[in-house]
């Protein structure tokens, strides 16, 4: 599958695909200007435009450095959020372009073996290797499928284990997780809520349940 992406070290690391996955700009960006200056020329930073279509850029965040963790505890709540939500979204485009792409590729199969064809190597290999990763079967008993009609019901099972997530509900669930990881003592390179609104009732609730008494809760995004 062929695409246009850039991965971005935070410092902060960025990847940028040009001509296809393997084929990727590594940009480094030295702390928050930097990150943000980087994102402002993608337009992709600053105050959301609802009448206007969201185009994500092909940059991926790749890796963030020590010194980031260090210093992120110092930065403005709001501007972490936006930069977890600015860094988040392209990561969800990409797995969904390559949940696509093999969709795509299973129906191909699917539609080769209605035919009446035999399979290639290469994608009889990749089909059960497919069923294996998604849990479909195991190795051992892949191997022993041999005729269409098990493969065919191999191809659906993958079909409809294998789709596109909507990238609301993967931001929505990422935020939680991550809430979750600060309340259990995790590191707070994103937290995004704000702490310091927690009144005492809060910190209390939360040590009640045996939380860090620095989350807020509940919830609040």
């Amino acid at each position: 599958m062929k695409q246009w992406y850039k991965r971005i070290v935070m410092v902060i690391l960025l990847l940028g695909l040009t001509t296809s996955v393997m084929a990727q700009d590594v940009i480094v960006l030295a702390g928050l200007d930097e990150t943000i200056a980087s994102l402002q020329a993608q337009n992709w930073w600053g105050e959301e435009k609802h009448g206007e279509q969201l185009t994500v850029p092909r940059t991926m965040i790749a890796g963030i450095s020590k010194q980031w963790r260090d210093n992120a505890p110092t930065l403005p709540v709001s501007t972490k959020k936006e930069i977890f939500y600015r860094f988040m979204l392209p990561l969800v485009v990409h797995a969904n372009a390559m949940v696509v792409d093999r969709r795509e590729r299973l129906q191909r199969l699917a539609d080769t073996i209605k035919a009446g064809d035999k399979l290639t190597i290469d994608d009889d290999t990749w089909l059960r290797e497919i069923a294996v990763v998604l849990r479909i079967t195991d190795r051992d008993q892949i191997k022993q499928v041999t005729d269409t009609d098990a493969l065919t019901k191999v191809i659906d099972q993958a079909l409809y284990k294998l789709d596109v997530i909507p990238a609301g509900l993967v931001l929505g669930q990422a935020a939680y997780v991550r809430h979750l990881a600060v309340c259990r003592g995790g590191e707070r390179t994103f937290r995004t809520v704000d702490i310091r609104r927690g009144g005492t009732d809060s910190r209390a609730a939360a040590q009640a349940t045996g939380r860090s008494p620095h989350c807020q809760l509940p919830v609040a995004f």
